[in-house]
């Protein structure tokens, strides 16, 4: 399921850190690995494991083998920002939203991402027929 977006928290006002709204919204019902930057240090949910990459110590250099490891996590990391900025193709998604209905910012991203979703599936249901007639 490569490039699906599986989860949205809902939407908050101001400036809340990524492990506290990891930690009030998000629950692994199944074991699975979620690949998350610096702004999850200490998030330890149960049935999951958190992959960071390696943090530069104060004062000191990373290992070749850290850069390394690094470097790989960010090739797979990339693609989760790519799919976050597909859909902010939609403007009203990153723009400044002044509307105050209730839930209102809520459907524009769940609109956004069943959007991006959708062109994925019919990507694939392409994919799939190219082969099956290239296989008569």
């Amino acid at each position: 399921m490569v490039g699906f977006i599986l989860f949205l928290s809902p939407t908050v006002y101001g400036k809340t850190h990524d492990k506290k709204l990891a930690d009030e919204t998000l629950m692994f019902i199944l074991p699975g690995t979620v690949l998350a930057d610096l702004g999850f240090i200490g998030y330890k949910p149960p049935f999951a494991t958190i992959i960071l990459p390696h943090k530069k110590p104060r004062k000191k250099e990373l290992t070749d083998v850290q850069k390394d490891e690094n470097t790989a996590f960010s090739r797979r990391r990339v693609r989760i920002e790519n799919c976050i900025g597909i859909t902010k193709i939609m403007r009203c998604v990153k723009d400044k939203n002044r509307n105050r209905k209730f839930g209102y910012r809520d459907q524009i991203i769940v609109t956004a991402v069943s959007l991006h979703n959708m062109k994925l599936t019919n990507k694939i249901e392409r994919y799939l027929i190219m082969i099956l007639l290239h296989n008569l």
